[in-house]
C-alpha cells in the first residue's frame, strides 16, 4: 500500500466503480499487482467463498454468484430484498431500501449461504412494519429455507 513498509501475504478482493458498471479486482499482496476478476451493472456486497472458487454478491433483484473457473454469473436467490406481495414499494426511495441490501455469508464447506431479507407490513393503522428474517440457501440443490425470524445482518463464522 502507498506509504507502508509492511508486508503482507495472500489475495484481497475489492470492489471499483466505474462509469458504467462495477468491477471486483485481486490485489496479490505479494507482489502489489491488480487483476480484474468480474463485473457486473451492479455489485453490492461482494463475499468470497471460504473455497475461493466464487462470489456471492447482491443486486437489486437477488443475490447473484460468479464461478471463477467457469468466468459465469447466475442469480442465486431470486429476491428483491424486501418481500411483500401487496405492498406499494412505490412509496420507498431506492435509498430507503440500500439501507436493507442483503450480504450473503458463506457456510464453512462453501455449499450455502445465509443471507437476511426484509419483508414490510402495513398494520391496521397504515403504518408500515418492517421484519427482518434469516434465510440459508444451499447451492448445489437451490433450496432456500428460513432460519431465524425476527433477525438480520448474518455472518457465519468459520471454524
Amino acid at each position: 500500500f502507498l506509504g507502508t513498509n509492511v508486508e503482507f501475504a495472500g489475495k484481497l478482493y475489492f470492489s471499483e466503480a466505474q462509469a458504467d458498471r462495477q468491477v471486483v479486482k485481486s490485489l496479490d499482496l505479494s507482489t502489489m499487482l491488480v487483476e480484474e476478476v468480474f463485473s457486473d451493472d451492479i455489485i453490492m456486497a461482494p463475499a468470497i467463498s471460504p473455497n475461493g472458487k466464487s462470489f456471492a454478491y447482491t443486486k437489486y433483484d437477488g443475490i447473484y454468484l460468479y464461478v471463477l473457473d467457469e468466468e459465469v454469473n447466475y442469480r442465486l436467490v431470486d429476491i428483491p430484498w424486501f418481500d411483500n406481495d401487496n405492498y406499494d414499494f412505490a412509496r420507498f426511495s431506492e435509498t430507503d431500501l440500500g439501507n436493507d441490501i442483503p450480504m450473503a455469508s458463506w457456510s464453512p464447506d462453501s455449499e450455502k449461504i445465509v443471507y437476511s431479507k426484509l419483508i414490510i407490513f402495513t398494520d391496521a393503522t397504515g403504518e408500515d412494519l418492517y421484519l427482518h428474517n434469516i434465510y440459508v440457501h444451499d447451492i448445489s440443490t437451490g433450496e432456500t429455507n428460513l432460519l431465524i425470524r425476527k433477525a438480520r445482518n448474518p455472518y457465519w463464522i468459520l471454524p
